[in-house]
């Protein structure tokens, strides 16, 4: 079994990595997650709750497998 899938932050949350190297070397204007269409999809579900912990940030997520 196999599962792809995408993890979502707080838009307040990127915006504060995003002024932090090397991510605020990266050009033109990010997607918010209104604005992606994956997010609207179902991505509400996949926000991962994050902390700040030393110079990065945490964060953990249960997920459920049910196997037919």
């Amino acid at each position: 079994m196999v599962h792809t899938g995408q993890l979502y932050f707080e838009d307040a949350l990127t915006d504060r990595v995003y002024t932090g190297s090397p991510y605020d070397q990266r050009p033109g204007p990010r997607t918010l997650n209104d604005q992606d269409g994956i997010y609207s999809n179902g991505g509400p579900e996949s926000t991962l709750a994050a902390a700040q912990r030393g110079n990065g940030y945490v964060g953990a997520m249960t997920m459920g497998v049910r196997i037919p």
